[in-house]
């Protein structure tokens, strides 16, 4: 490994489990730079998750709103893209769709140009992402 590749982010793991209980190992790589206008611009809308509860849903929705959710589609469809480069792009809009919510926390944080603090801070406002989510479901 040379000196530059050293400093680039590592991947990170999505684990997800089927139906019969066996589970499923996704290996999200990060993003080219050229995406880091979108991260930053949902990192920023995240952030508006603070302090937001699972019967809070309205305030989930306008956080999420067509703009986000559409940057959000993006970032995780890319991401699965670059991770998995020979898969049918069909199957990973299908995947994207279907998993956005347990993708997006993934993808941010292996595209995180934070310090260790902001992941921890990062991490909760996903864990209340996901909570909201769960409860429009």
């Amino acid at each position: 490994m040379n000196k530059f590749e050293a400093h680039i982010n590592p991947s990170k793991t999505l684990k997800l489990k089927r139906a019969n209980g066996e589970e499923d190992v996704f290996t999200i790589q990060p993003l080219p730079y050229k995406f880091m206008p979108k991260i930053f611009k949902l990192m920023n809308r995240i952030k508006d998750l603070e302090g937001v509860n699972e019967k809070d849903t309205e305030k989930f929705f306008k956080v999420f709103d067509e703009e986000t959710v559409g940057v959000a589609q993006i970032l995780a469809f890319e991401s699965l893209k670059a991770s998995y480069p020979d898969e049918d792009v069909k199957v990973l809009e299908g995947f994207a769709s279907t998993n956005i919510f347990n993708l997006i926390p993934v993808v941010l944080e292996v595209n995180s140009f934070s310090t260790s603090t902001d992941s921890v801070e990062l991490k909760k406002k996903m864990d209340s992402m996901k909570k909201l989510q769960n409860a429009t479901s």
